[in-house]
């Protein structure tokens, strides 16, 4: 739908411009409200500030994360 379209490029948006995220890392869709997030993060900081970005999206009903961290 249209507000799953722009609720994907909304969380594009916020994680191009923040400066904690790599934002090539990840994959985002979604579906009836629902974003999923596909990737690897940095560290768990990165993966926790990628979910909240989602979170703070007034469309988004809930965050499906799928994102690895690597092992130290």
């Amino acid at each position: 739908s249209l507000t799953d379209k722009t609720t994907s490029a909304r969380l594009r948006a916020a994680l191009t411009f923040d400066r904690d995220v790599n934002a090539l890392n990840f994959d985002i869709a979604t579906i009836n409200g629902v974003v999923y997030l596909v990737g690897e993060a940095q560290n768990e900081r990165e993966e926790r500030r990628v979910r909240y970005l989602a979170s703070t999206i007034p469309t988004v009903l809930s965050v499906e994360s799928y994102i690895h961290i690597p092992e130290p």
